[in-house]
């Protein structure tokens, strides 16, 4: 990790030592970070650490300092830090128009494409810039908003979806959102003629 990222961590919390997941394993008298065995490319130690006092196994971060040290890993640490993948749509999603054929109930349809998996997405719908509704949806890429979920629609009204991706079960944490194409509603009249009540123009 370099060093100014270590710096911009430290701003961000206020406590006596953060677990940014790194761990010692007496069997192999070596430190590694969770889940893998990979050599680290650096390393800031505070002076005199790690001091393994105390079974202190865990790689924290102290804000007070900037440095690392090793403490406990008993659950003295309330706050953590996580490293994942930014996650983003490749483009803009897509929002169409169909009509079911069985039930003849028209719905909007908002597709999208995604960059990496285990990601959640929250699907806002808009109606003249105002949000009408908002889905998550789980191993999806494709909202769909159905005719009932639409108050009755002006000539001119606009459509439109906005998809973010967001972590799984917690929809408070995202990444970039996009907007989709604009659908703008069109009223059709239509006349019915007859003459000696046969149909002739419709």
């Amino acid at each position: 990790m370099e060093k100014e990222r270590w710096r911009m961590l430290q701003s961000l919390f206020r406590v006596w030592l953060i677990w940014i997941g790194g761990f010692y394993s007496p069997t192999e008298d070596v430190w590694a970070w969770a889940g893998t065995n990979l050599p680290w490319e650096y390393q800031y130690w505070g002076p005199g650490q790690p001091n393994n006092g105390r079974l202190q196994n865990c790689l924290g971060l102290a804000p007070s300092t900037g440095f690392w040290d090793d403490g406990k890993c008993d659950g003295h640490y309330i706050q953590y830090i996580c490293e994942r993948k930014t996650f983003y749509l490749t483009e803009d999603p897509v929002l169409t128009l169909a009509v079911e054929a069985s039930s003849n109930e028209t719905r909007l349809i908002c597709a999208f494409i995604f960059n990496i998996s285990d990601v959640d997405f929250s699907v806002e719908w808009y109606l003249n810039d105002k949000v009408i509704k908002e889905d998550t949806l789980i191993n999806k890429t494709e909202g769909l908003l159905l005719e009932k979920d639409i108050t009755l629609l002006k000539q001119g009204d606009q459509m439109k979806c906005v998809v973010t991706p967001c972590m799984p079960g917690n929809c408070s944490m995202r990444g970039s959102s996009r907007e989709s194409n604009v659908i703008s509603a069109k009223i059709q009249e239509y006349f019915d003629v007859r003459e000696n009540g046969r149909l002739i123009k419709y």
